[in-house]
């Protein structure tokens, strides 16, 4: 009888053992499939850091603590520049601009920005570029007028009086709560295009107005990246003056005046 040779035993008993090996690592590699790292925990490993560091600022503002000193800076320096007006800021009663009225008398804005209007509409002009102001300071009771006017024309098309009073807020505001009645507001249209729409930013006079107005002190008001901060939709005519230095800041950062107001009074 021949014997049989001890390599062969061998092999069988390696084989054995590697496939209970195989078994055992692809056992483990299930179990730890199956328990998942929980969601907070994967947040406070990767996000802990950044969210430290934004705590102090508003939401899509990143500003370090020098910035948001220079901004309330700024602020104190010219508070009634930077006064904020919109749906929830009610502007006084009793607030009462000194005017001065512009184009051959038609209209009137706060005597504080005339300068840099006229300096900003000159150096436009030299670049070939001409404007047609639409509208500036107005009253309260001027603000409340347009307002009914608006909601009329909606309900006259047949939309009942909630909903049309909706619709006239997106790009109106209530009396006491416009601009417009600080006289630190303009709508500045491109005398090429006399229609008050978002076709003026296709407009080469608008597009160097919204590149060159903080240079005068002036921003876009109601930027289209922040309708949801300003409540109010696109405007790429309404310009509102706060003065060189905020005007500045406000371009360099990206920010809408909510954005500013907030890391102003923090």
């Amino acid at each position: 009888m021949k014997k049989k040779k001890p390599g062969k035993r061998y092999s069988v008993l390696f084989l054995f053992v590697l496939t209970l090996f195989i078994a055992g690592i692809l056992f483990f590699y299930h179990a730890y499939q199956a328990v998942p790292l929980n969601a907070m925990d994967q947040e406070s490993l990767y996000t802990k850091k950044e969210k430290k560091k934004s705590d102090s600022s508003p939401k899509g503002v990143a500003l370090d603590s020098r910035q948001q000193k220079k901004c309330q800076k700024i602020y104190q320096n010219a508070k009634e520049l930077l006064v904020l007006v919109n749906r929830e800021q009610e502007l006084s009663e009793d607030y009462a601009p000194a005017l001065r009225t512009i184009s051959n008398g038609r209209l009137s804005v706060s005597e504080i920005l005339y300068d840099d209007l006229r300096n900003m509409l000159s150096d436009a002009g030299d670049s070939g570029h001409q404007y047609w102001i639409a509208s500036a300071w107005r009253s309260r009771k001027r603000q409340q007028e347009l307002v009914d006017e608006d909601i009329q024309a909606l309900l006259n098309k047949g939309m009942d009086y909630e909903e049309a009073e909706q619709e006239v807020y997106k790009e109106t505001q209530p009396a006491g709560h416009s601009e417009h009645e600080t006289g630190l507001a303009l709508d500045i249209l491109c005398s090429s295009n006399p229609d008050m729409t978002i076709s003026q930013e296709l407009e080469a006079g608008n597009q160097w107005l919204r590149e060159n107005s903080w240079k005068y002190g002036f921003i876009l008001r109601y930027p289209k990246d922040k309708e949801e901060l300003t409540q109010i939709s696109y405007e790429p005519w309404h310009f509102r003056y706060v003065g060189k230095a905020a005007a500045k800041f406000i371009y360099r950062h990206n920010l809408c005046l909510e954005e500013f107001y907030q890391i102003a009074v923090n």
